[in-house]
């Protein structure tokens, strides 16, 4: 089981409203990305399953392209196959979904240019918004490959059948993740590396590992 590979790394650390997918295990040749979603709909539903995969950091230019921070390495970013996303502009705000026009990296950035969005002030005014995602658009991962995402809420047990907590979050320090697993007795941090993870069921939506709380 490949879970020692390294993973796609977020440009800040979880805890967001929407916990966002931010590292998806990198494959060997990532390659071009197909289009994601078609454009917007008028009076379209919002997914259930929307995911913070950046925010606006600023205006780019005076003709409407926005700067974007996404929440892993700017080549890597879901956004870069994406033909639209969804832009919430404050917490509890409703989620807009907005054409991707044109979108290339620049440095650790992307820019991007949104339909709607004509001059450099109707960019400043998005400045700090959230980017989401459906989860249901995200790519196929490969076998042993995993959007961290979707090991959010995940019950841990050893591998003695001893129950650890749930999956908090998936921290990235710089080597490799880690997972953060609470209950009622507190926190438990857990390297997800073939070393200690035993097995993966997403479809249980539980995590087996060889570790003991007073690790």
């Amino acid at each position: 089981m490949n879970v020692g590979s390294p993973p796609r790394r977020p440009s800040s650390g979880p805890g967001r409203s929407l916990p966002a997918a931010r590292g998806r295990r990198r494959p060997a040749s990532p390659g071009p990305k197909a289009p994601l979603a078609a454009p917007a709909q008028p009076n379209e539903a919002i997914p259930a399953d929307l995911v913070e995969v950046g925010r606006i950091s600023d205006a780019y230019g005076l003709a409407g392209w926005i700067k974007i921070s996404p929440h892993e390495a700017a080549p890597d970013s879901l956004l870069r196959g994406a033909r639209s996303c969804w832009i919430a502009t404050g917490v509890g705000a409703r989620p807009q979904r907005r054409e991707i026009t044109q979108l290339r990296l620049q440095g650790l950035t992307l820019v991007a240019q949104i339909d709607g969005c004509a001059d450099r002030d109707a960019a400043l005014a998005l400045k700090g918004s959230a980017l989401l995602l459906s989860r249901a658009d995200f790519p196929a991962t490969e076998p042993d490959e995993y959007y961290w995402v979707d090991l959010v809420g995940c019950s841990v047990l050893a591998s003695d059948g001893t129950a650890l907590g749930t999956v908090a979050a998936v921290e990235d320090f710089g080597a490799d993740p880690i997972l953060r697993v609470v209950d009622a007795e507190g926190e438990t941090l857990i390297p997800f590396v073939s070393s200690h993870v035993v097995s993966v069921e997403l479809e249980s939506r539980r995590i087996v590992v060889d570790w003991r709380r007073d690790y």
